[in-house]
């Protein structure tokens, strides 16, 4: 798995891919495993395994907010902007101070033009992660500079 990890680190998604198909064939069992081989699969722009690797993580481990995080992005890639909107606010309920899925969830609202709530959740962003929150406050000014 720490490999798997590595590899998609490493912007190697498809040889993550087979490293975590491996893992799971191990760990069939790991909610973990399977959030890791969805994201890699997304990152290959295999959105359906992903969905069902993220699906499959869901069941084992109905409470994590890394798996929602994950089907968020790939709902977001999918432009499935409701499903994701949903994903990154269980994700946060799971786990409030989540940084990546508050960030996630601006992003879709900017998309969107709902610039008040990617306000507010540039503001929570602020006391989570800093460094995130100038990305987020770059982006904001890049799609609206007045």
């Amino acid at each position: 798995m720490a490999l798997g990890r590595a590899l998609i680190l490493a912007a190697r998604p498809e040889d993550a891919v087979t490293v975590l198909k491996d893992a799971v064939r191990l760990s069939p069992n790991s909610a973990l495993v399977y959030s890791i081989l969805g994201q890699a699969y997304r990152l290959t722009g295999r959105y359906g395994e992903a969905l069902a690797a993220l699906d499959q993580a869901l069941r084992i481990s109905p409470h994590d907010p890394v798996a929602y995080n994950y089907l968020g992005l790939t709902y977001a890639n999918l432009e499935r902007q409701q499903e994701a909107i949903a994903a990154y606010q269980r994700a946060i309920t799971l786990k409030p101070d989540y940084a990546e899925a508050h960030y996630n969830l601006a992003l879709i609202f900017l998309l969107r033009g709902e610039r008040n709530q990617a306000q507010a959740e540039y503001l929570i962003l602020k006391n989570l992660s800093s460094d995130l929150a100038e990305t987020l406050l770059r982006k904001m000014v890049q799609l609206n500079p007045h």
